[in-house]
């Protein structure tokens, strides 16, 4: 049975996830949009590529809990992320020429490239594929739903900034985790595959040696 996209669901799963990992995600988000800013936003993509795998580790409840500065592992995605970025800019410049039209399709356009940059985060796909299965499932109507999804978390994300700076802090992340949420309704979005949960291996106990019975390398056979 095909399975319906449900926004109240978003916001029910990014909210918890975000209420629960305040910390991790708010640090890590401040340091994408430093580092995004600082760099003239040449690593906005891989960094937040980096943070969308510390997102998934975070809702998997990864034995290791993942840390603020695991955005940086996102930069081995740099190419990908970086050319997928690249595209929509074009994509943006080119739709800012057309009025009125151009300003709507803006709106699209930045839900289009997350989506892509999650294809490249969670599908291990190249930026020119993620980009034409993102483009494939607009064209099709199969990603409108998500599409909605990403407009609203980008306003959410946008509104902390412009009613308060500081505000930004706390719904850029939250935002963020909304589209994690809104990618894991899509079809195989619970197939991640590089965001691997790491199991913790049990320690073996230490037994010391028994002074009564001598060491356990006594007792191994010596060479004549």
């Amino acid at each position: 049975m095909k399975k319906e996209f449900d926004i109240g669901k978003c916001f029910s799963a990014g909210w918890e996830l975000f209420k629960n990992n305040m910390s991790t995600l708010i640090l890590g988000s401040l340091i994408v949009g430093v580092l995004s800013a600082l760099t003239f936003y040449i690593l906005t993509g891989p960094l937040v590529v980096g943070f969308l795998w510390i997102a998934d580790r975070l809702d998997k409840q990864d034995p290791i809990k993942p840390t603020a500065g695991d955005v940086f592992k996102g930069m081995s995605k740099f190419g990908d992320a970086f050319v997928a970025c690249l595209l929509f800019f074009i994509v943006a410049l080119v739709a800012s020429i057309i009025p009125v039209i151009g300003q709507i399709a803006a709106y699209v356009v930045s839900p289009m490239l997350m989506f892509t940059l999650m294809y490249v985060a969670y599908e291990e796909m190249s930026a020119i594929d993620a980009f034409k299965k993102v483009i494939n499932g607009v064209t099709s109507g199969k990603m409108l739903m998500p599409i909605v999804m990403g407009i609203i978390a980008n306003l959410i994300g946008s509104a902390g900034i412009l009613l308060c700076c500081v505000g930004g802090i706390f719904t850029m992340p939250l935002a963020l985790t909304l589209y994690l949420c809104a990618y894991k309704q899509l079809p195989n979005g619970d197939n991640i595959t590089d965001a691997e949960i790491i199991e913790e291996k049990p320690t073996p106990p230490f037994i010391p040696d028994d002074p009564d019975i001598g060491s356990a390398d006594d007792a191994l056979p010596t060479a004549e």
